[in-house]
């Protein structure tokens, strides 16, 4: 199990209520959700958003692939 890459950048969010939240425009690091193998319990939620550079390879990071119609 992998922490999953998310194209948005970190960043703070509004402090209104908001469904899906992509974050800011631009940065310098991306964002990652969820917990992985290297997670403590709490950590495993898709809630649990953490920051990464877009640069690193780590053995608990990983990315769905998605498409659109």
């Amino acid at each position: 199990n992998v922490c999953e890459w998310c194209w948005d950048w970190y960043g703070e969010y509004p402090s209104e209520t908001q469904k899906n939240p992509s974050g800011p425009d631009s940065g310098f690091l991306r964002t990652a959700r969820g917990g992985s193998w290297i997670s403590c319990e709490k950590y495993c939620t898709t809630e649990f958003r953490n920051l990464y550079n877009p640069k690193d390879k780590l053995s608990h990071l990983g990315f769905r692939v998605a498409r659109s119609k």
